[in-house]
């Protein structure tokens, strides 16, 4: 298990036992929240402030999050505490602990989890009145005719908190009405009145005009968006109540399905209200790591960086939790002198479970650490060895990865297979097309045969081709119940498709995504990303989605994606015929390809652009002649720009 101040990783390797270890981090970050907003300089309504107020747990599914999550609401709700927890003192302090369900088969939608953070606050016995008259105009103004205390009740929120809410918004409504003398609370006359009050600074609602946005929010037009941010009007009534601190602690369970990685609509929306409540400590469990703190993903989210979530940002900072069958047994830090083979293995399995979250070169250097003590027996070392060439192939080493992947086939066992796809893998990156061909054939489904063949035809200009041996590849998969190589050959036949039928294209996105619904595989993920990409491309998003694509996979340390994704833009700018963009292309991938890797990735972008070939330029062996392969490139780029232009005429 990795923690480090605010990212707790847990594996299945280190099912909880106690939760002692999980609960004592709880604790601190806590106290270190109370600490921030008990600070003299702490302004609830500072919305530039770096945010501390996210302790976040992952791991793969099945470990006890979900357990966890619901643990540690209960014991800050004052019960259930185990003996071995120790209690979080905490004077003058009244934690209100709401915990929210993100599953799906949960069906909490936006709408329902302002309302739960709404509902816990009944708890504490007051109208909260800048944040309920928002709500009651919102919700008049949404759901017409329909009252909330009915609504709380169908649902079933009213059972798990009682029909507080609705007395206490209209006690705000009347209190509000009162002070501005009006005869009745009709929602729209009180809310009118309030915002030229608030605007001329009247004495009569000096209570509320000390909220600098709530006018803005009052008068912004009742929809899903301006709901969003009526978290910061409870953040605002949260920090003025009177006597004790109240202070919520908010846990968000499952969060791996707000989204994906293309899809983060609902997840922007939970990153406004972690960010619009500073005084709320936010306590996320799910199967990914949070990528709040990665520049690459502004625009897609609102507060992203470094500079933004700085407890967020330094995996670096990342260090081994206790992983040990013995609840009580001593701590010890990863790669320093693990003093037996149980260590080593454990470590080993740790460093297999974060890989597709972390650089890849760190993974390279991770598992080397842990092959050569020669500790680890002969299977495992094999298994260590097997993902190092893999994790060699991506950070664009192919000597090293060819020589590892060689040694796992050639010992033989249950990774032999898989080796030899990494050989023929090797042969086709190198350019070796028909050597790469004759070992698809021998590969059968264990060596994944028709993921590699796809792959080949690809390159040829067949992508109808490869689609067909995708689509047998995902169909043999999901006969053998592995849902992670359905999904990676679903992934590779959105991208085959996306060059010849945009329209089809958008089905074989949503298998995919839905494909990889639960599973943490970012390299197939990114490969739908590339595929939505030559999709839409011709159309003037693209450019800026590939730097960010860019980006996103120089941190993840996936530089054997890169020329996949070159040929992705300059498809893009050869539909647009941008020639200056097209050569800046092709410079990147001459760099990318320099030692002999991916070079035909620069061929195909000469073909699809119809230019001929440098006369240094040396070609890849091909499985057919070089004009039938150009044709086939250039063909592709003249069929986008025909449809393109036919639907603008159509549109026009």
């Amino acid at each position: 298990m990795l923690f480090g101040s605010n990212d707790q990783e847990l594996s299945a390797d280190e099912a909880f036992t106690n939760h002692q270890g999980q609960w004592a981090h709880v604790i601190a970050a806590l106290t270190e929240h109370l600490q921030q907003v008990s600070a003299p300089g702490f302004d609830v309504e500072d919305l530039e402030a770096p945010r501390r107020n996210v302790l976040h747990f992952h791991g793969v599914g099945g470990i006890g999050k979900s357990t966890l999550s619901r643990k540690i609401e209960t014991v800050l709700a004052g019960s259930g505490r185990p003996a071995h927890w120790p209690e979080a003192a905490r004077p003058g302090v009244r934690v209100v602990p709401v915990r929210i369900d993100l599953a799906r088969s949960a069906g909490m939608d936006f709408e329902q989890i302002v309302l739960t953070l709404r509902l816990a606050l009944t708890r504490i016995g007051r109208p909260l009145p800048a944040f309920d008259i928002a709500l009651r105009r919102y919700w008049e103004t949404v759901h017409p005719g329909e009252p909330l205390k009915e609504y709380l009740n169908r649902g079933g929120l009213a059972r798990a908190f009682g029909q507080a809410l609705p007395q206490q918004m209209k006690s705000a409504l009347a209190d509000v009405a009162q002070a501005l003398l009006l005869p009745g609370t009709v929602v729209g006359d009180v809310v009118g009145s309030l915002v030229s009050a608030l605007r001329e600074r009247r004495q009569t609602v000096r209570a509320l005009s000390g909220c600098r946005r709530l006018a803005d929010l009052l008068e912004a037009e009742p929809d899903l968006e301006a709901l969003s941010y009526h978290p910061h009007l409870l953040a605002w009534e949260i920090a003025r109540l009177p006597g004790e601190r109240v202070v919520p602690v908010v846990l968000f369970d499952t969060f791996e399905d707000t989204g994906d990685r293309t899809r983060r609509e609902m997840e922007r929306l939970l990153q406004r209200v972690v960010w619009l409540m500073p005084n709320a400590l936010f306590v996320i469990t799910g199967r990914s790591r949070l990528e709040w703190a990665e520049d690459a993903l502004a625009g897609r989210l609102d507060y992203t960086g470094p500079a933004a979530w700085p407890d967020l940002a330094d995996p670096a900072t990342w260090v081994p939790a206790p992983i040990t069958t013995d609840p009580e047994g001593p701590e010890r830090s990863e790669g320093v002198g693990a003093a037996t083979p149980a260590d080593v293995v454990v470590d080993m399995l740790s460093t297999l479970a974060r890989r597709q979250r972390e650089h890849r070169g760190h993974t390279v250097d991770k598992l080397t650490r842990l092959i050569d003590p020669g500790l680890l027996g002969d299977d495992l070392t094999v298994m260590a060895v097997y993902y190092r060439a893999k994790a060699w192939r991506d950070i664009g080493h192919p000597d090293a990865s060819r020589r590892d992947y060689q040694h796992v086939a050639d010992h033989g066992g249950r990774l032999a297979a898989a080796a030899r796809r990494g050989l023929a893998k090797a042969a086709h990156l190198a350019g070796d097309f028909p050597t790469a061909h004759t070992a698809a054939q021998q590969l059968g489904w264990e060596g994944r045969h028709q993921r590699v063949l796809g792959g080949l035809y690809g390159l040829q200009g067949e992508p109808e081709r490869a689609a067909a041996a995708y689509l047998a590849g995902r169909t043999e998969a999901e006969e053998h119940a592995v849902r992670g190589e359905a999904a990676h050959n679903q992934a590779k036949r959105a991208l085959a498709i996306a060059f010849t039928d945009p329209h089809l294209a958008d089905d074989e996105l949503d298998l995919a995504y839905h494909l990889l619904t639960g599973l943490e595989l970012r390299a197939t993920t990114i490969n739908t990303e590339i595929a939505a990409l030559v999709r839409d491309a011709g159309h003037d998003t693209v450019d800026d989605r590939v730097r960010t694509l860019r980006a996103e996979l120089d941190i993840a340390g996936l530089i054997s994606k890169l020329p996949t994704l070159e040929i992705a833009a300059a498809f893009h700018q050869a539909v647009l015929d941008d020639d200056q963009v097209l050569g800046d292309t092709l410079g990147r991938l001459r760099e990318q390809t320099r030692g002999g890797m991916h070079a035909y990735a620069v061929d195909i972008v000469h073909f699809m652009a119809g230019l001929p070939l440098p006369d240094d330029h040396v070609p890849p062996r091909r499985l057919d002649d070089e004009q039938t392969t150009r044709s086939r490139w250039r063909r592709l780029v003249i069929r986008r720009q025909t449809l393109l232009r036919t639907r603008r005429s159509t549109s026009g």
